[in-house]
Parts: C-alpha cells; structure tokens; sequence
C-alpha cells in the first residue's frame, strides 16, 4: 500500500469531511499558535504515524480550554513530556491522550495471523515440504470462562504449529493434533482453493500474487482461489476483550506519567470492538479498581467517544473517574462536553473575517 500522509488525502478528497478535516487542523494551530511547544507539535504532525494522535490531543486540549481550563503543550514530566497540562481551579494536571487504532490490520487478530504465517514458513523449511500445504488453528473457549486471549497464546500456537507440521510431513496426511488452547491440523492445500467463510474466523494466503497477475491494484482473483500455502483460524467471539485492551493501554500511559501528581489519562474508545462505555458498565468499573490499585500519579481516567457534529467537526461525551481527592473533578469533565455541544473549532477561522 503507498505511504501517504493523511493530510494529503484530506486535501486532495474533495468531500465536505475532507475540507472540515483540513478546516478543523488549521483552526487548532490557529488557537494555539502562541504556545512555546507549537513546532513540536508541527514536527508531529509532519510524521504520518504521530498524525492522528497529534490532532487528537490538539483537540481534546482544545476542548478543555474551552471549559475554562489553563491549557499548555508537551509539558515536562519526571519521566518525559505529557501530551498536554490543564490547569483549573489554581491546580494544574499533566493529561496523557491516546485512542485505539480504529483498524483491522493493526488488530490481535491480525497479529495471530502473522504469527501463524511465521510458523508456517519456519515449519515448512524445516520440514522440507515442497508442496503447498493449509494450516487450521481452531482455538476453543476457555473451560473457565474467561476471554481468550490471543496475544498471550502467540507462542504456544507457533510450537504446536511447527510440531504438526513435522507429524505431516513424516505421515504425508492429514494430521489433527489436540493442545490446551485447541486443535490445529495440517494436510495438503487443494488446487484453487476457496476458503469456507462461514466455518473459520479469518483464512489467508501465505504468498502474494505475482506483479504480472494483478494488472491494477485490487484485480487479485481472489475468488478463483490461489495455488499456495494457507492459514485458517477459528476462534471464540469473546477473544476480542476490549477490557484486556484498556487494561494494557492505561499501563503503557501511566509509565509517561510517574512520579506525577494528579494526572489525567484520556482514552478516547471509539476503536474498541465493545461500543459505547458507560460510568456504570461494571467490567469497566473493576479495571479502573484495578488500575487506582496499582497507580498513583494518575488520579483521573476518562473514555469519552469522538461522535462527528453536525458541522462534522468531533464532539465528546463518556464517562470519567476521579480516583483521589485532589484528581481532576468530574464537574469539570461535565463541563467540557456541555460547552463543547455549543462550540465549534471553525469559528477560529470564521474570526478571521
């Protein structure tokens, strides 16, 4: 896929979402153009991979500023720079901003996917096979109950991958073998094989397809099958625990706010697979014990959703924790999604006249 930045394809995408995007950024440097940590900030945006995440912050800091709040950019830390400090009430909060990755291919899923392809490579050259050979990974529900967890099962997957492999090739037929996590099996690919969409979770070609077979890019045949080594898996709905994913994103966050006080962590959720979260939702209450347990710096989390107004700028709404006395209070989080209902970044360049 070309590497393009994602401004590029809002200044060139010709739709009304398009021209707010590039209204809405010009609008947040205008607003902050005299904050000292600007061309940091700029350095960033010019990064394709810190684009999101920069906007991101620029706008929820924005957002606080507009309920009120003292706002400066990339303040210092014991341990590094938060993304932004917030000051309210004479108090002032260092504020750590980060979303999920509303994408696939940056999923666990697509990591298990990976790590079967690399086990199926390693188990094929090591097993000499010369013909094209299919791998099936069926995970099962686990007998407690919990999520499955595919990060965790990656390298128990890759051994039991390589070790049915070596059975196949000594058996030179089907071989299913049986393991704690599941089953996986491995037997030879059929000619133009078509993967059955309704049994497994995801199926993928090991290869890709020659240059002089595409023409232009999408034109893959796809559906008439390809000649070479598969993967499928299968796995239990509830291996997307989107609890797990915020746990592991609240400890990579609080590490940039040690030996802080007060700091707040925003998160916003809109790419977790659970939806709306809510104050009340008690899986997200008890990894918010967990987390006030086990951190100090951080005294405040919240996971609003980003909902596009009517202007298609981002709006704010979910819910928010205090977990201290001297944590940022929730009143004032209220406050920042009532104003911002009313308010819009355009009106920095409408000002302009």
């Amino acid at each position: 896929m070309a590497d393009i930045h994602p401004l590029h394809f809002a200044l060139t995408g010709g739709t009304e979402l398009s021209v707010v995007h590039v209204c809405q950024l010009a609008g947040l440097l205008l607003y902050f153009r005299d904050d000292p940590a600007l061309g940091n900030i700029i350095a960033s945006l010019r990064d394709q991979k810190k684009y999101h995440p920069t906007t991101l912050e620029l706008d929820i800091a924005w957002k606080f500023a507009g309920a009120g709040a003292l706002v400066a950019l990339e303040p210092a830390t014991p341990h590094g720079v938060a993304d932004f400090a917030t000051t309210v009430a004479g108090r002032t909060y260092p504020v750590e901003v980060s979303s999920f990755p509303n994408d696939p291919f940056q999923s666990d899923l697509m990591a298990f996917d990976s790590a079967m392809h690399t086990a199926l490579k390693a188990g094929v050259r090591r097993s000499a096979i010369a013909n094209h050979i299919a791998i099936e990974v069926d995970i099962a529900a686990r007998a407690d109950g919990a999520p499955v967890n595919l990060r965790l099962l990656r390298s128990e997957m890759h051994a039991a991958v390589l070790e049915t492999i070596r059975a196949f090739a000594s058996a030179n037929e089907l071989v299913t073998n049986t393991y704690a996590f599941g089953t996986v099996a491995a037997r030879l690919a059929q000619a133009h094989e078509q993967p059955d969409l309704k049994r497994w979770t995801q199926a993928s070609c090991l290869t890709t397809i020659p240059r002089a077979d595409i023409g232009l890019v999408g034109k893959t045949g796809y559906k008439a099958g390809r000649d070479t080594h598969w993967t499928y898996l299968r796995i239990p709905d509830d291996a997307f625990d989107p609890y797990d994913r915020l746990t592991r994103k609240l400890k990579i966050e609080a590490r940039q706010l040690r030996g802080s006080n007060d700091g707040v962590i925003i998160i916003p959720a809109n790419g977790l697979r659970a939806g709306l979260l809510s104050a009340a939702d008690a899986k997200l209450i008890s990894v918010v014990e967990q987390f006030r347990r086990n951190h100090r710096s951080t005294t405040a989390l919240a996971f609003p959703l980003r909902p596009h107004k009517q202007d298609g700028t981002w709006g704010i709404t979910g819910p928010f924790f205090s977990l201290a006395q001297s944590a940022l209070p929730e009143d004032f989080w209220s406050n920042v999604m009532a104003v911002d209902r009313g308010r819009t970044i355009l009106h920095e360049l409408d000002a302009l006249g």
